[in-house]
């Protein structure tokens, strides 16, 4: 008889036991696939470790609920690689997340609900021993467009793209992504676990991929958001799982991008990767002062600099406009009383598109108003001005030049957005306005000029890499631009323009790290972000406050590091989403020069108070 533990795969909320134990007659491996009983259902599971249970009496009496057995073993022998069984262990560890919940992303879909044929190809399938590699691994940061000519053709890699690739290098490269079906992503793992499969292309959820050694691990476009998987749980970091991987499997760790993010550079510098640069050619960048406009009696959301370039601009030129919002106008107000046009559901103010007003957070629709719906005046303003606006100026403006529009608004399928971008490289489109998804450098080709409409609406948003997007926004459009850039704003006086004028990114990155260290902000320190959510604004309040307390008496009993913060609680930007009211509280816990956060077990310890009524993210990409 045996006593087993197994990772079952599924959400087991922390911070209840992530490792559940059972016993059975049958000798099985670790890394078995196994059915098992779980509170009132059957799921699979993982064998990870096998105890005789002669020894592990004390353990059986201790257990705080009576052994189970196995179900039965659904593989005739080990069909999950260790090294990823390790990794996600650390993974979940890291990033505070359910070790099932993570595991089960690391593998198909068809593991959760294993069929007769997928349990066929899983026991005619034999795990191959990974070769060690010759030499320590290496970690790369390229700065650069391309990535060269490391790779061999016999050479074995992940090539992680932050956004879904519609093709790959070689026709032979499978991809790997969203937009595969489950047949394809479960034959993609079963050949690279078998090793008829050594180079993959995809997205964030290749990082798992059962690769053989030795191997190397592209992240291409490092500085981008979706490499976050922020919207679903668990979140986690592609970036970090590379790291991870590289450490413990001996794989080399390539990042590239035109312009890195801070927080890889610092971890870059600091623990002596490889740094390559190549020379990069910019375009002269203007900053221009939008408080003169408005001396001159000027209200448009275009400069003369901006309305002369596009009248002189040619059919056969390309222009790129960024402004980092859709829309018309960003909210109505009344000049008699005041009152500013809110969304019943969520309080935010609306944002008019066309003649509707749409609420950004809950979708709600509704007619724009012809009068106040509070002094009943009917002298209502539209504020701001998004992208549907600027697109009507530059057709107002410029009517011998062909415009296009992508924002979540005009472009809602990814389709639709390719379309937009072929038809601008071929010249069909003059001029392009977009938020942040139009800004892909390795979709825009090159422009004649571009212009960063608003940049105050980017540099001042309320979370501490508010300054280092909006540096980013400039200085990629310098990258992709021939003559000029334009940046339009109403505090020119900020040492950001002046940096994004230069010919180095490292000035600009060294003040922000000078500025993050002192107020205790990522890469010294990691964040965990709580988030609690309730239809009453009092309870929300309410719970709010009572989680700061308890956090605070679990602190004083678990002797932290230095550095250890609480922020808050505090209602959420848009306090109000939808029918709740959210408050968040944040941790700001240290890190050490190697990314290292000391006495991590600690923290979990202080999170594992956290009720499960809370939304935990660890390192989240903004504040809610």
């Amino acid at each position: 008889m045996y006593v087993y533990s197994v990772i079952p795969l599924t959400k087991i909320p922390r911070p209840q036991p992530q490792i559940v134990s059972y016993f059975s007659a049958e000798d099985l491996a670790r890394g078995t696939l196994v059915l098992a009983p779980l509170a009132r259902r059957t799921v699979s599971a993982i064998i990870v470790e096998k105890l005789d249970a002669r020894d592990a009496k004390q353990a059986i009496r201790n257990s705080p609920y009576a052994l189970k057995k196995i179900t039965r073993a659904l593989s005739e022998h080990p069909v999950v690689p260790d090294a990823i069984i390790q990794e996600a262990v650390e993974v979940s560890h890291h990033y505070y997340e359910p070790l099932g919940l993570v595991l089960a992303r690391a593998l198909p879909s068809a593991f959760e609900s294993p069929t007769r044929p997928f349990l066929k190809e899983l026991n005619a399938l034999s795990i191959r021993k990974k070769k060690p590699r010759k030499g320590l691994p290496q970690k790369i940061l390229r700065v650069a467009d391309t990535f060269g000519t490391r790779l061999s053709p016999a050479d074995s890699f992940i090539l992680i793209s932050p956004n879904a690739p519609t093709s790959t290098p070689d026709d032979e490269i499978p991809l790997f992504s969203g937009s595969t079906t489950p047949k394809q992503r479960r034959q993609t793992w079963l050949a690279t676990l078998m090793g008829t499969m050594p180079r993959i292309v995809g997205t964030r959820s290749a990082i798992f991929l059962p690769m053989p050694a030795p191997a190397t691990i592209i992240i291409d476009g490092e500085n981008n958001a979706s490499l976050v998987s922020w919207d679903q749980h668990p979140k986690i970091d592609a970036r970090t799982v590379a790291l991870i991987r590289g450490n413990r499997e001996g794989f080399n760790v390539v990042m590239r991008d035109v312009l890195p993010s801070i927080n890889t550079w610092y971890t870059a510098k600091t623990q002596k990767w490889l740094v390559e640069s190549e020379k990069q050619h910019l375009a002269p960048l203007s900053v221009i002062d939008m408080r003169a406009e408005l001396a001159r009696k000027n209200t448009s959301l275009l400069s003369p600099a901006l309305v002369t370039a596009l009248k002189n601009t040619k059919p056969n030129e390309k222009v790129f406009l960024f402004m980092h919002r859709r829309g018309v106008a960003s909210a109505i107000v009344c000049r008699d009383c005041g009152f500013v046009v809110r969304c019943g559901t969520c309080e935010l103010a609306l944002v008019q598109h066309g003649t509707k007003l749409l609420c950004h957070h809950c979708g709600t629709v509704s007619n724009a108003p012809h009068r106040c719906g509070s002094c009943g005046g009917s002298r209502l303003k539209q504020l701001g001005g998004g992208t549907e606006l600027i697109e009507r100026e530059v057709r107002r403006i410029a009517p011998h030049l062909m415009v296009a529009r992508i924002d979540s608004d005009a472009t809602r399928t990814q389709q639709e957005q390719q379309e937009i971008f072929k038809q601008f490289r071929e010249g069909t489109i003059n001029v392009l306005v977009g938020t942040s998804m139009a800004l892909r450098d390795w979709e825009l080709p090159r422009l004649r000029w571009a212009a960063v409409v608003m940049m105050d609406g980017i540099a001042n948003l309320p979370f501490y890499t508010a300054s280092e997007t909006a540096f980013g926004a400039l200085w990629r459009l310098r990258l992709l631009t021939d003559e000029h850039v334009f940046a339009q704003t109403y505090l020119p006086e900020l040492p950001l323009f002046t940096m994004a004028q230069g010919d180095s990114f490292e000035p600009f990155f060294q003040s922000q790290l000078t500025l993050r260290k002192v107020l205790g902000w990522p890469p010294f320190t990691s964040i965990s972000q709580l988030v609690f959510a309730h239809k009453s604004e009092e309870v929300a309040k309410r719970e709010a406050m009572a989680m700061k307390k308890k956090l605070d008496e679990q602190l004083t009993h678990l002797t932290p590091p230095d550095g250890v913060a609480l922020l808050g609680p505090s209602p959420a930007m848009g306090k109000r989403e939808r029918t709740t009211y959210r408050w968040y509280i944040l941790i700001k816990w240290p890190r050490s020069e190697e990314g290292v956060m000391p006495e991590l077990e600690k923290r979990n310890r202080l999170l594992s108070v956290v009720s499960p009524r809370w939304d935990i993210t660890i390192d989240p990409i903004d504040i809610p």
